[in-house]
């Protein structure tokens, strides 16, 4: 559904890109059409799986060396940063809930889902262990995979953008941004009341972040509503050449 999304999108704005990226596009349209069978090999879709992460760092690509830094090249890059933001904090949520959170086969899974298993490794030399992972990727602003780092930048970004276009400041997600930055993780190392301690500070990590992507969601609503619902006089219209 996804991928049929964007043929879509990109065939409205065919004349705006190039041939390569067009390209790119069809291939990965053809490939995934190739698919769409009753009884589908389950080898053939990890390996489209796999081949699909270049094909979407190819267009990621296209997109920050060739774009022109337009409104629209703006609106792009705040959605991919909603998206993320969105994805790492409801990911980090589920599983500081689950029963795996100390375990050593999770932790190096949730380091390959927040891509960030080269820096744990270059940074610590150690196997990983939950409070610097948490560290990695909650509190980390210079890594790109983390909430906080992402959290600052689209708290920036909207902040700018409302800037530029004279709307109202959306202070949403400043209030959590300073609740997470100022989260404590060596409570996690001595609980006060032993494991159940422990698990009630893990549990309310996890509605921090639960809340962090709710809210980022209510963000990007309200984008859409002033900038791409063209109704009545709540929106504003931007426009890019």
């Amino acid at each position: 559904s996804n991928l049929q999304r964007l043929q879509w999108a990109a065939s409205q704005v065919r004349g705006k890109l190039s041939r390569e990226n067009w390209q790119a596009l069809v291939e990965l349209q053809r490939e995934a059409a190739n698919l769409e069978t009753d009884d589908p090999d389950f080898g053939e879709l990890l390996d489209f799986l796999n081949r699909l992460v270049m094909s979407l760092a190819a267009l990621s690509g296209f997109a920050l060396d060739d774009m022109t830094r337009d409104e629209g090249w703006r609106f792009l890059m705040i959605g991919r940063r909603i998206e993320r933001l969105q994805f790492l904090s409801t990911s980090l949520a589920a599983f500081l809930r689950s029963d795996a959170v100390f375990d050593q086969d999770a932790l190096d899974w949730l380091l390959e889902l927040g891509n960030s298993s080269i820096t744990y490794r270059s940074r610590y030399l150690a196997l990983p262990q939950l409070i610097p992972v948490l560290d990695l990727l909650l509190l980390d602003d210079q890594n790109p995979h983390a909430v906080l780092f992402q959290l600052k930048l689209v708290t920036r970004s909207v902040k700018r953008l409302n800037e530029d276009f004279g709307a109202p400041q959306d202070r949403s997600l400043a209030a959590l941004t300073q609740r997470l930055a100022t989260f404590d993780l060596g409570c996690l190392e001595d609980g006060l009341f032993g494991e159940s301690s422990i698990k009630a500070a893990l549990h309310g990590l996890a509605d921090l972040l639960q809340g962090i992507g709710e809210v980022s969601g209510q963000v990007s609503d309200r984008l859409a509503l002033r900038h791409f619902a063209h109704v009545d006089d709540v929106s504003q219209r931007t426009v890019s050449v």
